[in-house]
This record gives structure tokens, C-alpha cells and sequence, in this order.
């Protein structure tokens, strides 16, 4: 089984990504064969600009890769109630198939309290539309400075419960 996760904050100082790396992290340590995909670090033009061939050949490797994978994991920051931009962008350029009919949790991290709730409402929206399966079940990450420092080490015991749960239902 391959999981895949996608993190989707592309600004410079991004505190999701972090959740991105603990999931990835966590995910290894139970032989789970996972792939990180940085959108940051993903040059595909906005979706709907015209692509060149540079960006199909990048866009065709995408999609071999992502048709590969069994289940996914989307991690965002919340944007003003939103998921990012990439990532609807990301969704958008791979929306014929890749994630249809696959499992497809969602995490979400902000410094507030409520830890992008609305954003991952979205996001289970987006996945509807792309035929995948949402997961009733979120990880959401508020006062995620609490939950995890820059090295990637968990500060909250019962967050860390939570991730392991989380991986658990995606994978289950």
C-alpha cells in the first residue's frame, strides 16, 4: 500500500507542513510505504494558465505517481474559512482520476484554537467532487506551536494519540 501526503502551504514560514512531516513521520514507523508531496516545492503553473512542456512532463509524472497511490492524506492551513489555493489548484489539474474511489483523509493546522475546521469542511467538499472518499474523521491542529516544535517532535501526549489514530483510520 502506498499513502501519499500532500502538503499545501506554499508561503515561506509554514506551520502546517510541520503536521505534514509528523504524519509522514508517524506513517513510516508503521511500514507504510509514504510519499510526501510538497506543493511549496511543486513549480506547476495556477491552474487554467497554459502549461509548457517542461510543466506537462512534470504534470504526466505527477499523475503516474498519484495513480500509484492507494490513499492520500491532504494537509492545509485554514485561509480565511479556505483551504489553499494550491492545493485546489493541485486537485483541479488532477481531477480526472488519481483520487477516485480512494480513501482520502484530512488534517488541518492553524495557531488558533480551532484548528482550520472550516477549511477541512472544505476539503471534504473537494474530495466529494473528485469521487474520492472523505473520512469523517479529521486531525485538526490548532495551537499547533503547543503540539509540535520545529524539530518535529510532538509537546502534547494526547495529540500524539491523535495522529496514531488518525494514520490508523486512513490506512484502515
Amino acid at each position: 500500500m502506498i499513502l501519499t501526503i500532500v502538503s499545501s502551504s506554499i508561503r515561506k514560514e509554514r506551520k502546517s507542513h510541520k503536521v505534514a512531516q509528523l504524519l509522514y513521520k508517524v506513517a513510516e514507523s508503521k511500514g507504510i510505504n509514504v510519499k510526501l508531496v510538497d506543493l511549496q516545492s511543486i513549480d506547476l503553473p495556477e491552474y487554467g494558465k497554459e502549461l509548457s512542456e517542461e510543466d506537462l512532463q512534470l504534470k504526466a509524472q505527477l499523475e503516474s505517481d498519484l495513480n500509484e497511490t492507494d490513499k492520500f492524506i491532504f494537509v492545509s492551513p485554514e485561509y480565511n474559512g479556505f483551504f489553499t489555493s494550491a492545493l485546489k489548484s493541485f486537485t483541479d489539474y488532477f481531477s480526472n482520476g488519481p483520487f477516485k474511489n480512494k480513501r482520502i483523509g484530512v488534517a488541518t493546522a492553524t495557531t488558533g484554537a480551532m484548528g482550520g475546521m472550516r477549511a477541512a469542511q472544505m476539503m471534504q467538499l473537494q474530495i466529494l467532487g473528485l469521487f474520492g472518499l472523505t473520512m469523517p474523521n479529521v486531525l485538526l491542529t490548532g495551537l499547533i506551536d503547543q503540539k509540535i516544535d520545529n524539530d518535529i517532535k510532538v509537546l502534547d501526549p494526547v495529540y500524539e494519540s491523535k495522529v496514531n489514530d488518525f494514520i490508523d483510520q486512513v490506512i484502515a
